[in-house]
This record gives structure tokens, sequence and C-alpha cells, in this order.
């Protein structure tokens, strides 16, 4: 027997089982106008999992996660958060592979590249990648001024020379050029850190830590200053790598949701 023409659509999502969420048993797809304009306005899309807005994560509030098409639904069901898409198809079987309420077959390689690509291995490895890649770019970048600008020609007679840059030379660089290479990408990553503490405190400091050279005895100066080198080429190198790291993220997790969302021929 079919429902009545206006009447709501329950559409169920998971199995019955017991759950954390009660959003995740069933959704009540609203069907008319009115429906809809106690839901939301015409124009605003949501997550049919979870009801909530765009970029409105229902399980992470903080976090970053768009609404995408991962079949051919139109209207209100069109839309899915990739986390409840995510989360939804781990709960049955069958909606590993086709979409309950329009049938369409999922491309079984879509989630595969999408996982590849938002790997965190992949994140780790591009990082670290992109970090050697800066140091050599900027090495060059301090060679050619050296030389060009500066005319510091290259003299391995002079043992003066010598000292400084070595006998070995790899790619038109030596150990003096890669080493202010990494110089120079500790301090930008030294000055990204110290900008995002400013912008953002972390708290994670204690708040006595600027006078704890003038806490202990004399003998303790030379350590104190190794300790604070330590610990500022540590910080530029987290730094860089956070840096990074949280820009290619970004790209990677557009990448993803390109891969997972499905458009009309």
């Amino acid at each position: 027997m079919s429902s009545p023409k206006g009447a709501s659509q329950q559409i169920p999502l998971i199995p019955s089982r017991r759950t954390d969420d009660a959003s995740f048993h069933s959704i009540n797809m609203p069907t008319t106008l009115g429906e809809r304009s106690r839901t939301g306005t015409e124009d605003q899309i949501y997550c049919r999992i979870c009801l909530k807005l765009s970029n409105e994560n229902y399980h992470e509030p903080m976090a970053f996660d768009p609404l995408i098409r991962p079949c051919l639904c139109k209207g209100s069901m069109a839309y899915v958060h990739l986390q409840c898409l995510q989360r939804w198809r781990k709960e049955s079987f069958k909606n590993q592979f086709t979409c309950e309420v329009c049938h369409y077959q999922y491309d079984l390689q879509r989630p595969f590249w999408a996982n590849v690509v938002g790997s965190p291995f992949l994140k780790v490895f591009i990082t670290i990648v992109l970090v050697l890649a800066i140091i050599v770019v900027l090495s060059y970048l301090v060679k050619v001024i050296d030389v060009y600008a500066v005319h510091h020609y290259p003299n391995p007679q002079d043992p003066n020379w010598l000292s400084w840059h070595g006998t070995t030379v790899i790619m038109w660089l030596d150990r003096f050029y890669v080493f202010v290479g990494v110089c120079l990408t500790g301090f930008l990553g030294l000055v990204y850190m110290i900008v995002s503490a400013v912008i953002k405190p972390s708290g994670s400091l204690p708040g006595n830590m600027p006078l704890c050279g003038c806490m202990g005895p004399m003998d303790y100066g030379a350590g104190i200053i190794i300790f604070i080198v330590l610990f500022g080429i540590v910080a530029a190198a987290t730094g860089v790598f956070q840096l990074v790291h949280s820009l290619l993220s970004k790209l990677l997790h557009r990448a993803q949701e390109r891969i997972l969302e499905v458009t009309e021929a």
C-alpha cells in the first residue's frame, strides 16, 4: 500500500541496532515546501544524514567537513557530509556499493583513490619532500646571490674558502650553501611558530620561561644557551613541517572531495 503523496518519506540509513547518535537511525526528509521551510530556506543545503547545514560537522564541530554529492540524488537528498557518508557506509554492507535512494552503483575506485589522497602517510611523505625541496631552492638562491651579486667566486686554492665550503660539491652546491639553506628554512619555520603563538596562544609554555636565564648560577649559562639554541632548531623544524603540512592537507582534502563527488554527465 503506497503512502499519501504529501507524506514524509522515512529512509533508514543503518541497521536498527543502538548507536550513540539517534539521527543515524532514520531521517524524515521533507518533501513539501512547508516542511522545507521549517528545516531551512530552500537555498540552504544540508546533510541528509545529520541534517546539519554546509560545513557544520555533526561529530566534530570544529572540523572542516564540507558537503559532497556522492550519488545522483537530487534536491534535499543530494548532499551529505564526507564523514557522515563514511560512517553510514561502514554500518551496512549494501550501502558500501549502492545508494539506497537513487540506486546509483558506487564506483569502488573513488573511495580507494580518495583514501590514498587523504592518507596521513602520503601527507607526511609529501611534506618531507616539499621541505627538502624548499631547502634546496633556498640553497641555490643563496649561492646565486653569493656568486653573482656579492662576487664570491669559488676558489678551491684558497685555504680560507676551502675551510668554509669544503671539497665536496653536489649539483653545484657545497656544505656552506646547504647549511645556509637549512638555516633560512628553519628561520621561516620559527617565524611561523612565533606568529602562530601570537595569533592563537597554545598555553603550552610556562609563564616564567622568559626568566629562566636568571634563576641559576653563572655556571649554567652555557647550558641554558645551548638549550635555547636546540629549542629554536626544534621549533623551527616543527614550524616548517606544520606550515607545509597544513597547506598540503587543505589541497589534498579538496582533491579528496573532487574524487568522491559525483556529477551528472
